[in-house]
């Protein structure tokens, strides 16, 4: 969600008293796993509200008595005082929001939780895009009625965003090694800012990069019956991510919060099916031989943007556990088949390797820098065709 300020806010007094007069954390049963969800539910609608600009969807997530505290600002208090906080910011921007949670502590009728937090923003007015991250932290009461709503909200900005670059101006990937191999991993990164609409020509400096997208995306036949070979497909960001109840919703989320670290491609879990959206189901259709499961896009625009994807898993990994090796992988590897990965990289992930490879990486984070209808040359140089 947008945090639009720099800075820091430390009012985390009251995180010790709920510890402290809890008595420790209660212990997993099926009322936690219940209230678990309904928070992640709750998450999810937020990440949704910001992203559609919908105030009133937002406003009924709070407590009546709800205390915000954005950074760099005074605390906002009381739900008719975050109205008029968001719609200033929705007024001035338009959001891309998405949310991993790290750690979810519930203690009787309150709760507490820290989140991971990606954003892009637009000016309304038009103009660069911004990205930002930075931590969130949620203190969650429970009403009378049973559903849980926001009491305190808390957040930090990093106001890191690369931004838009100019017309013409090359992809910030990293130049090829003095051999021509392909540059090494980068480390954790901000949302990827695509470019300007008004950007209709530019390179990809490095040309290992430039061949990969060629190769695994523009060029390959993965999928092709559902999409124009010749022209990149990709997602416009945040991507919209729809989780069927069978399969583990927080594997799916675990699994796109590694490509978003490391590749920059925002997501938002949606609570609806309704396009433009990946569908994450479990199943075994499409599947041969000993396949486990299967990622792509399956409907797009007329210039190639991705309208519809589908990834199924076998039911007996759908649920599985995502600190096991085999677990993480498959879902990683679905994920990016659905990102825009339609071939198998030697060494990656989409090839059974553990985790992503470095050219994978780089594949996918210069691909969502493309705009949608771009051709990419062999010499790195691409230009919008549709």
């Amino acid at each position: 969600m947008y945090r639009g300020s720099v800075g820091v806010v430390g009012s985390l007094w009251f995180v010790a008293l709920l510890t402290g007069c809890s008595g420790g954390q209660k212990p997993a049963d099926a009322g936690d796993a219940t209230d678990r969800r309904a928070i992640a539910d709750l998450v999810s609608t937020e990440n949704t509200g910001f992203t559609s600009g919908n105030v009133s969807q937002l406003l009924d997530l709070y407590m009546d008595d709800v205390v915000m505290m954005p950074p760099g600002e005074p605390p906002i208090r009381g739900r008719e005082g975050v109205r008029v906080w968001l719609e200033r910011q929705f007024a001035q921007s338009r959001i891309g929001s998405s949310t991993v949670s790290e750690d979810l502590q519930i203690h009787g009728d309150w709760a507490v939780e820290r989140l991971a937090r990606h954003s892009t923003v637009t000016p309304a007015a038009g103009g660069s895009a911004v990205s930002d991250a930075g931590r969130i932290l949620h203190i969650y009461r429970r009403r009378p009625d049973g559903a849980w709503r926001i009491a305190q909200d808390i957040w930090t900005s990093n106001q890191s965003g690369i931004g838009v670059q100019p017309v013409g101006a090359p992809l910030p990937v990293n130049p090829a090694s003095p051999t021509g191999a392909p540059a090494p991993a980068p480390a954790p990164v901000s949302p990827v800012d695509p470019f300007a609409t008004a950007t209709v020509t530019g390179r990809i400096p490095n040309p290992a990069v430039a061949a990969d997208v060629i190769a695994y995306n523009q060029d390959a036949k993965g999928w092709s019956a559902f999409r124009s070979t010749g022209v990149i497909t990709r997602w416009e960001l945040p991507v919209r991510i729809y989780v069927e109840p069978a399969v583990n919703a927080d594997n799916v989320v675990r699994a796109l919060a590694e490509w978003q670290l490391h590749a920059g491609v925002s997501f938002t879990i949606i609570r609806t099916d309704t396009p433009p959206r990946i569908v994450v189901r479990a199943g075994s259709d499409g599947l041969s031989g000993s396949a486990v499961a299967r990622g792509g896009i399956d409907a797009t625009e007329p210039n190639n943007r991705a309208k519809s994807g589908l990834v199924v898993i076998v039911p007996e990994l759908a649920r599985c556990d995502i600190a096991e090796p085999k677990c993480a992988a498959t879902f990683g590897r679905v994920m990016a088949g659905a990102l825009g990965i339609f071939d198998l990289v030697p060494g990656g992930i989409t090839s059974s390797a553990p985790e992503a490879s470095p050219r994978e990486i780089n594949l996918l984070r210069t691909l969502y820098q493309l705009p949608h209808g771009a051709q990419v040359k062999p010499d790195g140089t691409w230009a919008v065709v549709r």
